[in-house]
């Protein structure tokens, strides 16, 4: 195809840089393309089709075109609007939950984070095992770990937020949460000893 000729026409994904331009709008307004050719990417791919630019130019200034693309425009804002409130509504529930953390002394929490953590080690086939008297650094980290799946109810919360719309800003949110909940019950662990 010459330079001149190429000009001439559109190929889709060139009309889709175009303003108001979708797969919609494309079979409602041009229809059929005015031409295909073959695609010079992909050998076994389906023919490009091709638009003329004057066909398109000429849409582009219709009434009827600018009418669908105000309402194309206010039917995505109204989409956006949606999933922004139905973020917010998620993330206002999960400021709802109530978080109980169990107490316990900082002995028996560390030796029970211990064998959670060498039990799920042990079910996983591992040889690794952990001590209390590892470093401080691992002994923390598990213990909050544990903390945060063993004595709260954040993987039931995590489980029911699957499907939702905005569960990864709810997850970041709930884990914070219960991260502020775990360091005001037990002040140690976010401390390096």
């Amino acid at each position: 195809m010459q330079k001149e000729e190429k000009l001439q026409f559109l190929s889709v994904s060139k009309l889709k840089d175009r303003y108001g331009w979708t797969d919609a709008a494309i079979g409602n307004f041009l229809g059929e393309p005015d031409k295909t050719a073959k695609n010079p990417y992909y050998k076994k791919a389906a023919p490009m089709k091709r638009y003329l630019l004057s066909r398109i130019l000429m849409v582009e200034n219709s009434d009827q075109f600018k009418e669908f693309i105000e309402k194309n425009r206010k039917r995505t804002s109204g989409s956006i609007r949606a999933v922004e409130k139905k973020k917010e509504s998620l993330k206002e529930s999960i400021k709802q939950i109530e978080i109980t953390i169990e107490e316990y002394s900082r002995e028996e929490l560390i030796r029970k984070a211990v064998q959670s953590y060498n039990l799920r080690k042990q079910l996983q086939g591992s040889d690794q095992v952990a001590n209390e008297s590892d470093s401080w650094d691992f002994v923390r980290r598990i213990t909050e770990n544990f903390v945060r799946h063993e004595l709260t109810h954040y993987d039931e919360t995590i489980a029911s937020l699957y499907g939702k719309v905005g569960k990864f800003r709810a997850y970041q949110y709930l884990k914070e949460m219960i991260t502020k909940k775990i360091y005001e019950i037990y002040p140690w662990l976010k401390m390096n000893d």
